[in-house]
């Protein structure tokens, strides 16, 4: 499944929610109820002040809770406004497939808008696949876990990955 993306003229900032666990296990039970953490805050905050410099942007997110809490403080920080995506929700209770389905659909739509620059909130696995989808036009199941820390920043320009630790 290869979406047609024509992304090239676009600069994407791919946002990977605070820091809302401190388990090395993960989220168990709380996988779409986790809070931002008081401590992920942090970096967030950094990204906000980064991010404030981007010229005009589309601005996506995930609705889930951890996202909602760090668009907020970047919409504090930089004016920007956010809409919630359903598609931009982790990767939960649906098989890969489905799940390569709703991100390219989504890159679909967004390679639409007619903003330089698209500002997205999401989680892990979702910034995983965008990275390959645009980076190399496919994502296999493997690739779901090439994906940034909390408080770091990843920008594709032209296929180009770049990634920014604020931590």
């Amino acid at each position: 499944m290869k979406p047609r993306l024509v992304l090239n003229n676009k600069n994407i900032y791919l946002v990977r929610h605070g820091l809302s666990t401190l388990s090395k296990w993960g989220y168990g039970k709380r996988k779409l109820t986790a809070d931002l953490l008081p401590q992920g805050e942090i970096a967030v905050r950094k990204i906000a002040r980064y991010l404030k410099g981007v010229p005009a942007s589309y601005n996506a997110s995930s609705d889930l809770a951890r996202c909602r809490q760090t668009t907020e403080i970047i919409s504090r920080i930089t004016g920007k406004s956010f809409y919630y995506d359903k598609r931009l929700t982790d990767f939960h209770h649906e098989t890969f497939t489905d799940f390569k389905k709703r991100i390219s659909g989504f890159l679909e739509d967004i390679s639409s808008v007619n903003k330089k620059n698209v500002i997205i909130c999401t989680h892990a696995a979702v910034i995983a696949a965008m990275k390959h989808f645009i980076t190399e036009n496919k994502f296999i199941y493997k690739d779901r876990f090439d994906y940034p820390k909390e408080g770091e920043l990843v920008i594709i320009k032209s296929k180009e990955y770049k990634k920014i630790n604020f931590n």
